[in-house]
């Protein structure tokens, strides 16, 4: 009797240890697969510096990669023939700065990038809340945009207004070959703040855009 009675401290503690044990593997399993906004921002700012399209994909909205004919291929020839052309020439310059959004269950992050020559440049992602978990709003068009600040003289400051659209225009058009070989057919835009709905458009259409914001805006000037 007394034995048996002497067990019962032992039974209790190894099935309280198990119940412990499992909550610690059921709370870490939630975190792997529900990663933070910010963490999915970090992982794609460390993504896009390196060019590792295989991790890219798998942070994209379906969105842009049925849009944008998104495929690990094509995102590495896309990267090289954009920042991965800039990249040597440019530094991290401090740390990322990260900014939360929880009304729109949005987590931006931004790194600056200095160059050689001292010209800085930005890159921003958004990152948003899906079905799927924490998702890139956008890819694409963010690393065209700062590709094109970088390639900007350093010596100038970087344009904006009608200048801008001008110079966005021009280089497009000239890293037009290139970007359609890369595969990647163009941008995904989000039409509006809920991230619902897409605008795609393919290079030629998004260099016709450039065009457009130069007319209204000159007609504004008017």
């Amino acid at each position: 009797m007394g034995s048996k009675q002497a067990t019962l401290p032992s039974r209790n503690w190894i099935v309280f240890s198990a119940v412990g044990v499992l909550i610690v593997l059921i709370v870490a399993f939630i975190l792997l697969r529900s990663p933070s906004r910010e963490a999915i921002a970090r992982v794609a700012l460390g993504a896009f510096a390196e060019g590792d399209a295989e991790t890219i994909l798998q942070l994209l909205r379906k969105e842009e990669i049925e849009l944008c004919g998104l495929t690990s291929d094509s995102l590495k020839r896309f990267w090289a023939c954009t920042w991965g052309a800039e990249r040597q020439d440019f530094v991290e310059q401090g740390a990322p700065v990260i900014e939360e959004f929880e009304g729109q269950r949005l987590t931006s992050i931004t790194q600056m990038y200095v160059s050689k020559a001292g010209a800085e440049v930005g890159i921003g992602f958004a990152v948003a809340d899906t079905d799927s978990g924490p998702k890139l709003v956008t890819f694409v068009r963010p690393v065209v945009q700062v590709t094109l600040a970088a390639r900007w003289p350093s010596n100038l400051p970087q344009p904006r207004g009608i200048q801008r659209h001008e110079y966005w225009a021009s280089e497009l058009t000239k890293m037009l070959p290139e970007l359609e070989e890369s595969g990647v057919k163009g941008v995904a835009i989000p039409e509006d703040r809920t991230l619902a709905k897409f605008k795609f458009l393919t290079w030629r259409e998004y260099i016709d855009e450039q065009h457009s914001h130069i007319k209204r805006l000159q007609e504004a000037n008017q």
